[in-house]
């Protein structure tokens, strides 16, 4: 069982109390920054459990010192969690927008699926728009590499069961 990370007992019992912070969650892998949103923090090198960030608005904070695949594999741990919505930000400057969690169909009948995030990464902040430019594009080649897309995996499954069950004799 992977750990939760710094300062996620304290989410945990603020979703087990049915609560959420208010605002951008930050996701910290540069240790504790000084802003006022509710803030998790972990190594870059750790196993963490992310899952009480599910249906959250996260912002993963990295800088260049941490190795891209070191961001990248800690991109896909929290994906896997279903974030509302997720943006990497380095302090450095580059942002990409990440995507956000989708409702995905698992069976057609009975109708019943979960949230699953959906990649599409895409460039924002003009300061910094070359390098976000430049993260956009590495981010698009890492999917369906060492980026897992749950979704897209999802939505070709429940597409072959919804023509198996239309073929189906009546």
């Amino acid at each position: 069982m992977n750990r939760l990370p710094i300062n996620g007992q304290r989410l945990l019992d603020m979703r087990r109390r049915k609560q959420r912070p208010a605002g951008v969650t930050l996701i910290s892998f540069v240790g504790w920054l000084p802003y006022s949103n509710f803030q998790l923090s972990a190594n870059p090198t750790d196993s963490v459990d992310w899952t009480p960030i599910a249906g959250l608005e996260i912002d993963v904070m990295v800088s260049r010192a941490m190795p891209f695949s070191a961001v990248v594999r800690q991109l896909g741990a929290i994906a896997l969690a279903a974030p509302d919505h997720m943006v990497l930000s380095y302090v450095e400057g580059p942002r990409v927008d990440c995507g956000q969690a989708r409702y995905s169909l698992q069976t057609f009948n009975p109708n019943t699926g979960r949230m699953l995030f959906d990649w599409f990464p895409m460039a924002v902040g003009v300061p910094h728009i070359a390098d976000a430019i430049k993260l956009e594009r590495r981010l698009w080649h890492e999917l369906g590499r060492s980026l897992p897309i749950p979704f897209d995996d999802a939505e070709r499954r429940i597409l072959t069961r919804m023509k198996k069950e239309a073929a189906w004799p009546k």
